[in-house]
């Protein structure tokens, strides 16, 4: 009589002889350009090396519901065949240790070790493997997450119990088909890629983010994104400005310029702005995504790549009065202090109309006068500028574009600064305001900054910074402020880094 035993092993060198036959049609279908399907180079033997008492089913601190749905159930399954305690846990938190535990990894969880697995992982991949008493399940995208999962289930899960589960022989991988066959950047397969950013700095986080999905929509690579103090020792990356971790390959450039450099660890991207880093990156995915007839991809970094991008000059003079009006006898001065900057813009806080008429007639017709909200003007150099009005979130927004360069910028009126106006400041990103000018009002109780007019940039994160113009998308920057008794002028020379 066969025992129930007896009855899963059968089971099991049944499922085991499926797998083998699988793993070899993949590779007979990889022939004809479908996928491959790997699963063990040794016969797999599934007894466990030892028994375990708990199960702990880890995922990411950000995974979506459909993924920790699909880990719970694991750990559920898991309780349930096995009589030990399973429970799903996220990565931030307290994870049992011991060597009755065994983790069970699901995806990038933030590990190190979890990386190191996933390196060479594309998109549609899936698979599982144990190892020193953790498993393993491999997916990069949710869709291919969730197919490892369930592979997994299929595979260990129904059949584990006490002295039936995995062990280092226990390896699944299936290779998915892509229009690109292989990326290679100096030398070596994309895949082996990790891009890398100073640490707290977010906006190149922001970047190195979009540039990963990018890559990963375009080609199935997976780069994961880390800071320099997460990198692990053995990875080739792509540096994104200079990392203290990288001391000793430190570089500069101009302010107007981006280079891709080669170094002994892979590549660097070097500029002194942002989004001089960001142009790089997108220089370098267009050669990462250009297929040749063999549909295969090589970028050499033999030489520097040199990224050049422009660089506009920009003034910006607020004239804040005092008292609510200015009078006619004052425009004499105003204008005179007009001519001396010749600013690109002029902002205006409550001013008569005739005072207006008036300065816009001694300044011979060169500016271009728009009226916004709460008594604001702004006049503007019509030879160098077209501008848009419109309404952003709620708030005032006059967009300046530059007739001669491919660069823009806006000025946002928010008026006095409240809760709600604030939140509306907040989630402005980087991506569509990278630089963002405020009236005077809205400095009004914010902390660092001089009461006059004043620029702020909004970063990806949603996070404003503000100190004294402090930031390197910004450089250099001039900053006057002149008090009179009936008003105060206050003059901004910027330079603004932009592609738009």
């Amino acid at each position: 009589m066969t025992t129930g035993k007896n009855f899963k092993r059968i089971a099991l060198l049944i499922l085991t002889m499926l797998l083998l036959l699988s793993a070899s049609a993949c590779n007979k279908s990889n022939e004809s350009g479908k996928y491959d399907g790997i699963f063990s180079p040794e016969e797999p033997s599934w007894n466990a090396e030892h028994e375990y008492e708990t199960y702990a089913v880890v995922v990411a601190s950000n995974a979506t519901p459909l993924i920790v749905e699909a880990a719970e159930c694991v750990a559920e399954k898991l309780e349930e065949n096995t009589g030990a305690y399973a429970e799903c846990f996220y990565a931030h938190e307290d994870i049992p240790k011991g060597s009755d535990v065994c983790r069970i990894l699901v995806g990038d969880v933030g590990f190190e070790e979890t990386r190191r697995y996933l390196r060479g992982y594309r998109s549609e991949d899936i698979g599982y493997k144990y190892h020193d008493k953790s498993v393993y399940i491999g997916g990069i995208t949710e869709e291919s997450l969730l197919r490892a999962i369930e592979k997994f289930k299929e595979d260990v899960v129904v059949y584990a119990d006490r002295e039936f589960f995995m062990n280092e022989n226990t390896e699944f991988f299936l290779c998915a088909e892509y229009d690109i066959d292989e990326i290679k950047l100096a030398g070596f397969s994309l895949g082996e890629y990790t891009l890398v950013y100073p640490k707290g700095d977010y906006k190149l986080r922001a970047i190195a983010n979009d540039f990963s999905s990018t890559i990963l929509s375009s080609s199935g690579y997976w780069l994961p994104v880390c800071n320099d103090t997460d990198i692990n020792a053995d990875s080739r990356v792509i540096l994104l400005g200079n990392c203290d971790a990288f001391e000793e390959y430190k570089l500069t450039c101009e302010i107007d310029r981006a280079k891709i450099v080669g170094f002994d660890y892979g590549a660097m991207i070097v500029s002194k702005q942002p989004i001089g880093i960001k142009s790089a990156l997108n220089a370098l995915a267009e050669r990462l995504l250009m297929i040749n007839d063999s549909g295969s991809v090589e970028v050499m970094l033999d030489q520097p790549i040199d990224v050049i991008f422009e660089i506009l000059d920009v003034s910006i003079l607020t004239i804040c009065p005092d008292s609510p009006l200015i009078s006619i006898s004052n425009t004499i001065s105003i204008v005179q202090r007009i001519e001396e900057s010749s600013p690109d813009i002029i902002r205006l806080e409550r001013v008569s109309g005739d005072s207006l008429e008036d300065i816009l007639y001694n300044l011979n017709d060169k500016y271009t006068l728009i009226s916004l909200p709460n008594d604001v003007y702004h006049m503007f150099r019509k030879d160098r500028y077209e501008c848009e009005k419109g309404s952003a979130s709620g708030v005032d927004a006059v967009r300046y574009s530059n007739l001669s360069k491919s660069a823009a910028f806006e000025v946002i009126e928010l008026g006095e600064l409240d809760d709600e106006r604030l939140g509306v400041l907040k989630s402005m990103t980087l991506n569509d305001r990278e630089f963002v000018g405020f009236s005077s009002a809205v400095i009004t109780g914010i902390s660092g900054l001089n009461s006059a007019s004043s620029l702020f940039e909004v970063t990806a994160s949603g996070e404003i910074d503000v100190p004294h113009f402090a930031g390197e998308s910004i450089s250099p920057i001039y900053y006057a402020v002149t008090d009179t008794a009936e008003y105060t002028y206050s003059y901004t020379q910027l330079k603004i880094i932009s592609l738009n």
